[in-house]
C-alpha cells in the first residue's frame, strides 16, 4: 500500500537510483532508500533540500505529487503530472447550484457526527462513569446543529449566501465540541481550548500538526482523483492557497483529534521542552502513530474504515455530484 513520505530537515538531497529514492543528509552518514512503488505523494519541509531531475521525471510518471511545505506545515507548492490538470471542474457553477450546497451540508454533516462520535469512544475508553459519559456526549448536539444545517440549505440557492450561516453554525457546534474534548484532556498538560496559530500547550501544538498531516493526506488523495485543490467552495481563495482542500478535510478533523488524544493518554513523559516546543522525540513517535492509526480501521467509525477510504467516499461523491451537474 502506498501512502505518504515527510522528508524534512537541511542540507537534504534526494536522488533517484534503481527506482528507490535516496535520501541523504549532510549531517547523517548513512543514506535512506526508500522503493517508489510504497509512495503516494512526497512531502518536502525545510531549507535547502535539493532533488535531483531523475526524481521530478519519475514521480510525475508514477503519479507522485510532489509538495513544499512551511514551516507549519500547510503546503505552499504542489508539482504533478500534466493530466491532473486536465479536470479543472467548473466550481463556479457548482457554487451557484442547490447541489453544491447540499454538498457542503453533507461535509459539514458528516463533521459533527463524527465529532459526536470520537468524544463518545473517548468516554468509554476512558471508563468514565456513564452519567459524565452521558452529559458530554449531549454537549455536542447533533440533532440541532443538523436541523440548523438543513435550514441554512432550505433558505439558500448558492453557496455565496449561506456561506457566513454555514461557518455560524459549525462555529457554534465547535465551541461545544472543544468543551467536551478539553475534559477528555489531564488538567496537568494546560488545554483549556483549541488555540491555532501561536498555541502555547503541547495539546494544541500537536493538533496542529495533526492536521497539517491530514492535510498532507488528503491533498494526495485529491490530486490522485484528478481534483484541483485550488477551487473554491466553502472555503474562500482569498483565505487559502489550497480552499477545496479545506472542504474536504471538514469531515476528517475529528480523526485527526481522535489520535491526538488517544497518543497523549501513552505518554508518560512531557510533550514539550524547556522552550515551549514540542520535543523531538515526541514528534517522532506521534508522526509513526499518526501514519498508523490513518492505516486501522477507525474504531469510532460505524464503517469501521481507513482514512483512505473515508476520504475517497467523499472525494467520489463530490465527482458525482459535478458530473451531474445540468448543461448550460
Amino acid at each position: 500500500m502506498r501512502s505518504p513520505i515527510l522528508i524534512n530537515g537541511y542540507g537534504v538531497f534526494i536522488g533517484l537510483d534503481h527506482l528507490h529514492l535516496i535520501i541523504k543528509n549532510k549531517d547523517v552518514a548513512l543514506s535512506q532508500r526508500i522503493p517508489l512503488s510504497s509512495i503516494s505523494h512526497l512531502l518536502l519541509q525545510g531549507n535547502a533540500i535539493t532533488l535531483s531531475t531523475a526524481v521530478l521525471a519519475e514521480c510525475s510518471k508514477r503519479g507522485i505529487a510532489i509538495s513544499l511545505l512551511n514551516n507549519r506545515g500547510y503546503p505552499i507548492l504542489i508539482l504533478h503530472h500534466p493530466k491532473v490538470t486536465r479536470l479543472l471542474t467548473n466550481l463556479a457553477r457548482l457554487a451557484e447550484s442547490p447541489q453544491g450546497i447540499r454538498l457542503i451540508r453533507t461535509f459539514l454533516t458528516k463533521k459533527v457526527q463524527n465529532q459526536k462520535a470520537i468524544i463518545h469512544y473517548h468516554c468509554r475508553s476512558l471508563r468514565l462513569e456513564k452519567v459524565i459519559q452521558k452529559r458530554l456526549s449531549e454537549t455536542v448536539n447533533t440533532l440541532s446543529t443538523l436541523k440548523a444545517l438543513e435550514e441554512v440549505e432550505a433558505n439558500n440557492t448558492t453557496v455565496s449566501a449561506c456561506r457566513e450561516s454555514f461557518f455560524l453554525v459549525e462555529a457554534r457546534t465547535s465551541r461545544a465540541y472543544w468543551h467536551a474534548y478539553a475534559k477528555l484532556i489531564p488538567t496537568s498538560l494546560g488545554f483549556k481550548g483549541r488555540v491555532g496559530r501561536g498555541a502555547k500547550d503541547g495539546v494544541n501544538q500537536l493538533l496542529n500538526y495533526s492536521y497539517a498531516l491530514l492535510a498532507g493526506h488528503v491533498l494526495a488523495q485529491m490530486l490522485k482523483a484528478e481534483i484541483d485543490p485550488t477551487q473554491a467552495l466553502l472555503h474562500h481563495r482569498k483565505n487559502s492557497v489550497f480552499p477545496l482542500l479545506y472542504d474536504f478535510m471538514e469531515p476528517f478533523r475529528p480523526l485527526a483529534d481522535h489520535i491526538v488524544l488517544a497518543f497523549i493518554h501513552r505518554q508518560n513523559k512531557p510533550l514539550q521542552n524547556n522552550t515551549g516546543q514540542l520535543r523531538q522525540a515526541v514528534l517522532l513517535r506521534f508522526k509513526k502513530a499518526w501514519y498508523e492509526a490513518s492505516q486501522q480501521p477507525q474504531p469510532w467509525s460505524k464503517q469501521k474504515a481507513t482514512l483512505d477510504q473515508l476520504v475517497d467516499t467523499y472525494l467520489h461523491r463530490w465527482l458525482r455530484t459535478v458530473a451531474t451537474l445540468p448543461k448550460d
